[in-house]
């Protein structure tokens, strides 16, 4: 079995060992991911989720995303990339 293997079979026992901010959730930035697979993952490990922004060119991904999940806010980013600032991430 491969280190990368060992890790992946590994993954949902070892979420539980993760340190988040007491009564909260992880704070998601998503940047041209599509339709925001890496929320779905988060969901499957039980990580909980406290805010998502999203940017994406394609409206369809993020129309897709926010059926999925309803906390995500498309809104909170600049739709030019290279206009997102740390700000924008706190």
């Amino acid at each position: 079995m491969t280190e990368a293997t060992r890790l992946q079979s590994s993954l949902g026992e070892r979420s539980g060992q993760l340190l988040l901010p007491e009564k909260r959730g992880v704070d998601c930035l998503c940047v041209f991911s599509g339709i925001v697979c890496p929320l779905e993952a988060s969901r499957q490990l039980h990580m909980p989720i406290q805010s998502v922004k999203v940017v994406d060119w394609e409206p369809a991904a993020t129309k897709i995303a926010k059926h999925n999940f309803d906390m995500i806010d498309d809104t909170a980013l600049p739709q030019n990339v290279e206009d997102i600032t740390e700000q924008h991430t706190k």
